[in-house]
């Protein structure tokens, strides 16, 4: 809606001039009259920068109105911005967490496979303590084992040939 200033026809409208017949000259009429016109011309222009002024007003107003509105779309956008950064933070603690719970548990099973390498590793020396025991036993018997190998061999191998033939004969027994 544009403001506009009073026209000097709606003042004489408004105002009575008095018929010409009626006019008698009075200078202080006159005076009176010079005056109200210097009012008219001054409400006049005043009235003329009171629109100019409200149309200036509007205008602002208009562009204030605008601008708040881009600044809130700013801000919705900054806050749908600032939504999003906070879930890819959140999400990049997530992995970050879950990464650091792998890394505790390859230390974990590094840590219980180590374990276990020390425990064969103690099993695999007491067996060859044990072995080398047995090593030891072994060479302080070896001239009684040759003996007896060297004399009873040929005993011991027909003994085992004789029970090998037997058994062959009671499974041929037991077939019929």
């Amino acid at each position: 809606m544009a403001y506009e200033a009073r026209t000097f026809l709606n003042y004489e409208n408004s105002i009575k001039l008095p018929s010409s017949e009626d006019l008698t000259i009075d200078y202080s009429d006159v005076k009176l009259n010079l005056k109200l016109l210097n009012k008219y011309f001054e409400v006049n222009t005043l009235d003329e920068i009171l629109v100019r002024r409200r149309n200036e007003f509007k205008t602002r107003t208009e562009h204030l109105q605008k601008r708040k509105e881009a600044l809130n779309e700013r801000e919705i956008m900054f806050k749908e911005r600032i939504i999003s950064y906070e879930m890819y933070i959140k999400e990049l603690s997530m992995k970050r967490d879950r990464s650091l719970r792998r890394i505790d548990d390859e230390k974990n099973l590094i840590q219980n496979k180590q374990i276990e390498i020390d425990l064969f590793n103690q099993e695999i020396q007491q067996i060859q303590n044990e072995n080398k025991k047995l090593e030891n036993i072994i060479l302080q018997y070896q001239p009684h084992l040759n003996l007896l190998t060297q004399v009873n061999l040929p005993r011991i191998l027909s003994d085992k040939m004789i029970i090998f033939h037997l058994y062959s004969l009671v499974e041929q027994q037991s077939i019929l």
